[in-house]
């Protein structure tokens, strides 16, 4: 999480923009996804909730955007319900990753058995829907700061601190990130190519490092290969 190491990769975003917005072009022409992000921000404070152009239900929306996956029907109802608390009561992080853990649970593959998980990542997308300065933690945001999750053997209050700790971090940096203009170009061209009304410049950091994780995933930095468009 050193800024020198976090500049030279904003860098490489900077420098290979063109390949990145262009992961991000597929994804909103095969699967509309910066479109259904625009329309869940846009409908979330909406009473009831709308249903989407397909006929989706916002919760089925929700669901599939932000891959709430790995955990059963009574999480999910117990998000959504804080979800549509939050319009009214701004939520804190730590707190829904708290008052979850009872419902975060998944059996063991090829058993009944049923183990404790801890979820982070979609208490931060419910925090980013009700705030879109919010930062989102997913995997790629994981991978992207060499961020290594504290250990499963720790007690999960440790572990939740341990991640509201890195999620400060991301507040701040991506506060510096806007205010040292660091990923002014690739945002600039976001913009200009995409033409949002409802996304933050957080929330299109966050697509930029996304879809840099997914294009280097693609093979896209080899070894001895050029970092540059």
């Amino acid at each position: 999480m050193l800024a020198p190491w976090n500049n030279l990769m904003y860098s490489v975003i900077d420098q290979n923009r063109d390949a990145i917005l262009k992961v991000l072009e597929r994804e909103e022409k095969n699967e509309k996804a910066l479109s259904k992000y625009e329309w869940l921000v846009q409908s979330v404070r909406q009473e009831p909730w709308p249903t989407y152009s397909d006929g989706s239900t916002f919760e089925g929306v929700y669901t599939s955007f932000w891959v709430i996956q790995g955990v059963g029907s009574a999480f999910r109802t117990e998000y959504f319900k804080r979800l549509k608390a939050g319009c009214n009561q701004t939520p804190e992080i730590a707190q829904i990753c708290t008052d979850l853990l009872p419902l975060s649970t998944r059996k063991k593959k090829g058993s009944e058995e049923t183990i404790q998980t801890l979820q982070f990542s979609f208490p931060s997308k419910l925090c980013h829907m009700l705030d879109p300065h919010f930062p989102i933690y997913d995997s790629n945001v994981q991978r992207f700061y060499l961020y290594q999750e504290p250990p499963r053997k720790l007690p999960f209050k440790e572990r939740i601190n341990g991640l509201v700790a890195f999620h400060s971090f991301l507040i701040d940096e991506y506060a510096r990130i806007l205010t040292k203009n660091l990923l002014k170009e690739p945002i600039e061209e976001f913009k200009q190519k995409f033409k949002p009304q409802q996304h933050s410049d957080e929330k299109i950091v966050d697509w930029l490092i996304w879809a840099f994780i997914e294009w280097v995933d693609e093979g896209a930095l080899r070894i001895g290969s050029s970092t540059s468009a």
